[in-house]
């Protein structure tokens, strides 16, 4: 069964189509691409696709489509389509074995086993921190792997003040690519100190306190922690970033209790613990701020919070491109949207066209709309605009 968008392109096959895109579409499957080599398909961006529509057998009954270059092997064993049975069983195929630690099939076996030639074994999103101290050899990157892997950010938690000072006391290397690291000399890993600093959960204290004893812990680095103290802040008034601290900040009071201080108000507004009662104490509404920041406060801060507050300045263009906006709050705010057009979200019924037709609907939007059909796509055709067919890709 074709899906919707594989109809109307059916349906139009002669339009300016973005095929480069469309062949990434994953409202296009891979099968329809393979059994249509009519249409100019970008057939290497399918290994780009990571939503499981792809079939290792359909890529090789197809090699002859691709551009069969290092890019297709790097990209294809790195693929989560192949599995480490596939490769074992698949000996004579061109795999770039330096890169399959990228591949989030791999398992600890198969890293012992290359171990010798892949390079980005210290990559993997499968190894575990009893892997690394086993293999200290390589210079792990918890820039590459915290973000993914429960197992480090449950570390920094359990680590007490002693096992930091031994981090500290162990230091690696400076890159001046990165903004810092530190080596743990017993699990043999690298840190990204900014990471480091904010994930533990010691107190502000210890880890000023550390930093007495580890120069390269800066001002830079305490004025990211979301616990900084006002002590600390009047006491090192001129070291501490305030762009920064406006921004991390939890205890908003303190900028209320100094407002002498030459806070970063535009910062501020991207704080994720400012209120609108802060707004208000703070007078941020009456302040001038850029195209940017208010379109985050209109991003932000719930619907609710709007409606309740509507003598604040709100980005209303912003706010008619919400995913969560809704039909009750458009008609109760109808006025605010008299110059914007609006979103059909997919939280809506393409069935508001009809049921609303004095509303400025952009139509652009219902080609992205989960619900968009042929008929419904033939019905509006007209209100798509000239790049319609670019735009679905």
């Amino acid at each position: 069964m074709s899906t919707e968008l594989e109809k109307i392109l059916l349906a139009y096959p002669d339009e300016s189509w973005d095929f480069y895109y469309l062949t990434y579409n994953k409202k296009i499957t891979v099968k329809f691409i393979f059994k249509h080599p009519e249409f100019p398909w970008r057939y290497n961006n399918i290994l780009y696709r990571n939503n499981g529509s792809i079939d290792f057998q359909d890529i090789i009954d197809n090699l002859d489509k691709f551009d069969i270059n290092r890019s297709f092997w790097v990209k294809l064993t790195e693929h989560r389509v192949v599995t480490m049975d596939i490769i074992n069983n698949n000996p004579s195929l061109s795999w770039e074995y330096s890169r399959l630690g990228y591949n989030p099939n791999v398992t600890m076996e198969m890293l012992d086993k290359y171990q010798g030639f892949i390079e980005t074994v210290r990559y993997n999103k499968n190894i575990t921190i009893e892997y690394m101290k086993l293999n200290i050899q390589f210079e792990w990157k918890m820039t590459h792997l915290y973000g993914e892997t429960q197992d480090f950010i449950e570390l920094f938690k359990s680590l007490s003040y002693e096992d930091i000072e031994y981090i500290l006391d162990n230091p690696s290397r400076y890159s001046p690519n990165e903004v810092c690291t530190l080596t743990c000399q017993r699990a043999g890993y690298h840190i990204d100190l900014f990471f480091f600093i904010t994930s533990i959960s010691l107190s502000f204290d210890d880890i000023v306190r550390l930093s007495h004893k580890c120069p390269r812990i800066t001002n830079e680095h305490l004025s990211y922690r979301h616990d900084i103290t006002e002590e600390y802040i009047l006491d090192n008034i001129e070291q501490v970033n305030f762009n920064y601290v406006s921004e991390k900040i939890e205890d908003i009071e303190i900028i209320k209790r100094n407002p002498d201080i030459k806070w970063s108000y535009q910062m501020l507004i991207y704080n994720r613990h400012l209120t609108i009662k802060d707004i208000r104490d703070l007078e941020l509404h009456s302040m001038s701020f850029g195209w940017t920041e208010m379109r985050y406060l209109a991003l932000h801060f719930s619907l609710k919070d709007i409606s309740e507050n509507l003598d604040l300045r709100w980005d209303w263009e912003a706010i008619g491109e919400r995913d969560d906006l809704n039909m009750n709050f458009i008609l109760d705010h109808k006025q605010y949207f008299e110059n914007y057009s609006i979103n059909i979200n997919n939280g809506m019924s393409l069935d508001v066209i009809e049921q609303y037709p004095n509303i400025n609907w952009k139509y652009n939007t219902v080609l992205l709309h989960k619900d968009l059909t042929l008929e419904i796509f033939n019905k509006y055709i007209d209100r798509f605009g000239d790049f319609k067919f670019s735009n679905l890709s």
